[in-house]
């Protein structure tokens, strides 16, 4: 995390957050968060958090495949992808990461009855 803070004070600010939302009637949308390392476990446990009383959030940062080798790629296996500038980056579709996003906005799109045709894995 780049505020200084520790994982235990940010599941506390969510969770307040909520909290505060949630007594006010009014939408709380978390964007950009992220962590540099272990971010599987942490991005299960606020996902749920945001599950749990969020309106949206916006992980930073999901990246893909670049269109060419003019754009300042990484080479990661077979392919060529966005180079992670800030330790924040992790890549679609090969990393684990990854699933744990797609099941998190599932499950937020179910919520407000849209599914998108990506998160059904429908390619078509």
């Amino acid at each position: 995390m780049t505020w200084g803070k520790d994982l235990s004070w940010a599941t506390t600010w969510i969770t307040e957050h909520n909290r505060i939302a949630d007594q006010a009637g009014k939408p709380v949308v978390f964007e950009e968060y992220g962590v540099h390392a272990n971010r599987d476990p942490v991005y299960h446990g606020w996902t749920g958090l945001f599950e749990a009383g969020a309106d949206g959030d916006c992980v930073w940062m999901i990246a893909g495949q670049v269109n060419g080798r003019n754009e300042d790629p990484v080479l990661l296996g077979s392919g060529f992808y966005y180079r992670d500038y800030d330790g924040f980056t992790f890549w679609e579709p090969i990393t684990s990461t990854i699933q744990i996003i797609r099941e998190h906005a599932a499950h937020m799109a179910g919520n407000c009855g849209y599914l998108p045709a990506i998160l059904k894995n429908d390619t078509s």
